[in-house]
């Protein structure tokens, strides 16, 4: 079995701050269309994989009131999908909250949407294993609730698999609006994969690494840095295996180098000589902090 677990596209994202009358179109072109180029190469691998099914797991819109274009794009990159038989696990989270009727968005027929409720639908693979997958999508911004407490114990699936965008969260921190739970919640269900979103930064929060934040697949300014993409989870004997690919076409980053005294006359060479030596392979939108060890 093999799936891909992403989150947080953020499709339309604004990029606010980085448009001026000073930034060249076509730059301006790219940077507008990252978060849709980075998930048009999920896709491609999806296919290319041949992967089993595909999870996304919230924010897939920037914002709720999204455009025309983002929505069409989604829907010609799921029919792709559908194209393959490769099914597709929608929940929604905080920034593109749906509280309608799911068979109003349109979407093909390989595409499951969660509904605000905690549900399980259950995949039957070509192979005859059966996947069974809890979640649910946000209904409304703020959800303090620990909805966590509403998902099911594992069945006797083969595989038991939770899409969750939300949370780790104490009682006092402002991430309690977005569904909070603990580890030990989730390690309690008996699950064998947490697909999780909301958090931007890829990482683990288990030894394991079978209860995953798959991070955002295109960062959207200097906080957001570092190589952007999915996790393909693969399934080796009977456990889950993640691996990271990089699918954002923009990396940002802090690049550190080392002031030694040199005059003002002298630090551009010394600094696009250091840029130069690290052989950038694609867009880089650069922080550049000048360490001195005078």
């Amino acid at each position: 079995m093999k799936f891909i677990h992403a989150a947080d596209l953020h499709l339309d994202s604004p990029f606010l701050g980085l448009q001026n009358h000073t930034i060249p179109r076509d730059l301006w072109d790219k940077i507008r269309n990252s978060t849709f180029t980075s998930f048009e190469r999920i896709v491609n691998d999806a296919i290319e994989q041949n992967v089993d099914f595909v999870l996304l797991v919230g924010d897939l819109f920037d914002r709720n009131d999204h455009s025309v274009h983002a929505e069409t794009f989604l829907v010609q990159q799921l029919n792709r999908l559908n194209d393959h038989q490769i099914p597709v696990l929608i929940s929604f989270g905080n920034h593109d909250y749906f509280s309608g009727r799911v068979n109003q968005l349109g979407y093909p027929e390989n595409t499951y949407v969660f509904s605000n409720k905690v549900a399980t639908t259950t995949l039957l693979l070509k192979d005859g294993q059966r996947v069974a997958v809890s979640g649910f999508s946000f209904g409304s911004q703020w959800i303090k609730d620990p909805i966590i407490q509403d998902y099911p114990q594992a069945s006797d699936a083969d595989w038991n698999i939770g899409m969750l965008h939300g949370s780790l969260a104490t009682v006092n921190s402002p991430e309690a609006n977005y569904a909070p739970f603990n580890l030990n919640q989730l390690q309690e269900k008996g699950y064998d994969y947490w697909a999780l979103g909301h958090i931007h930064k890829r990482q683990s929060l288990n030894p394991q690494k079978t209860i995953n934040y798959s991070g955002n697949t295109q960062g959207r300014h200097i906080n957001e840095s570092g190589e952007k993409g999915y996790l393909m989870v693969e399934a080796v004997q009977h456990a889950l295996k993640p691996k990271f690919v990089a699918t954002a076409p923009i990396i940002w980053q802090t690049i550190h180098i080392e002031f030694n005294g040199e005059s003002v006359g002298e630090l551009p060479e010394t600094i696009f000589s250091h840029l130069a030596s690290l052989n950038f392979y694609k867009l880089n939108f650069l922080r550049v902090v000048l360490d001195s060890h005078i």
